[in-house]
């Protein structure tokens, strides 16, 4: 599980519609685990379900490794208890959830602060988007999940 490595966002000051995600990844933390996060960001970004993902390295700093997400910048907000009764992003979250089972997704750590609604420069509508792909794994003959499932943070 990556969410308990640290990870940094930065905003890209030549381009406000860019973000950088940087993960230090610390020795139990395996290289492949940080590329499959990268991998589902990717597809989900090409998907719909996420931000679109631009590019993804990893550089050896001072003999640590770090990798490094480019990805679209989504200004916005996560998901709040008031949402809940936004019927439209409601529908909008549980369609996201189908497209990520008709992909063979299954978003393991599921809460508010994993779920944004905003814009992205590719996208001017108002929307959901699920973020941080750290702990997505197969389908495994589950149901997808729901906006039901949701722990809300707020």
């Amino acid at each position: 599980m990556i969410g308990r490595s640290t990870f940094l966002i930065y905003r890209d000051v030549n381009d406000p519609t860019i973000v950088v995600k940087e993960i230090e990844l610390p020795k139990w933390l395996p290289r492949a685990q940080v590329e499959a996060e990268f991998e589902y960001a990717r597809r989900a970004g090409d998907l719909g379900v996420g931000p679109k993902v631009f590019y993804t390295t990893f550089c050896e700093i001072n003999g640590k490794t770090v990798g490094y997400m480019v990805m679209e910048y989504i200004d916005g907000r996560t998901f709040q208890t008031t949402d809940m009764e936004n019927q439209e992003f409601v529908d909008q979250l549980n369609r996201l959830f189908e497209v990520m089972s008709e992909n063979d997704m299954y978003y393991h750590d599921l809460h508010s602060q994993n779920v944004m609604v905003g814009r992205t420069s590719s996208d001017e509508t108002e929307r959901v988007y699920l973020i941080d792909f750290g702990d997505i794994g197969p389908m495994r003959g589950r149901r997808p999940p729901t906006v039901n499932d949701i722990e809300l943070l707020d």
